[in-house]
């Protein structure tokens, strides 16, 4: 039986809201840090044989960084382009970061999933920073929607199986 993932926000920049003052002074302390506004916070705990929250390949409009608190998850990044080659495969555990820049094409989870991963719970933090400069991050927006579009499109017309 695949459980349900669960997906909670943690922390929202627009309205300056924490799930906890740890977690808001975290937040804080990684803007500062990096110099990097933080647009919000996610967790993702994924239960055992449980499917995956991932959208299947996409693109975000945001920078992304990925912590893994428990449990491991397969992560696969590719360029910017409809096609690009797979340039990072890997298998984050405990205490693993990646960072995706926004428009790179990306997946986590999957069915090729370790034994690990089948049998124990995964939680995932998610961090999502702006892109720079501020028109980047407006044309990494309508390149976002544009890929939904057509994504939508592909989806459609595809036979059901391994395309999401």
């Amino acid at each position: 039986e695949n459980a349900a993932p669960l997906a909670a926000r943690l922390s929202d920049s627009r309205d300056g809201s924490a799930a906890t003052a740890a977690i808001g002074e975290w937040v804080r302390t990684l803007a500062d840090t990096t110099g990097r506004p933080v647009l919000d916070a996610d967790a993702y705990l994924t239960p055992p044989r449980g499917v995956s929250a991932s959208l299947g390949w996409h693109v975000d409009d945001v920078d992304v960084l990925l912590v893994m608190l428990r449990g491991e998850k397969r992560f696969r990044v590719a360029g910017s382009r409809l096609g690009s080659p797979t340039t990072i495969d890997l298998t984050m555990r405990t205490g693993d970061a990646i960072y995706i820049p926004a428009l790179n094409f990306h997946t986590g989870g999957g069915d090729d999933l370790s034994d690990l991963a089948r049998n124990n719970h995964s939680v995932l933090l998610s961090v999502a920073h702006r892109p720079l400069p501020a028109a980047a991050a407006a044309a990494a927006t309508r390149h976002v929607a544009e890929w939904r579009t057509v994504r939508q499109a592909l989806l459609a017309r595809a036979p059901s199986a391994g395309w999401e």
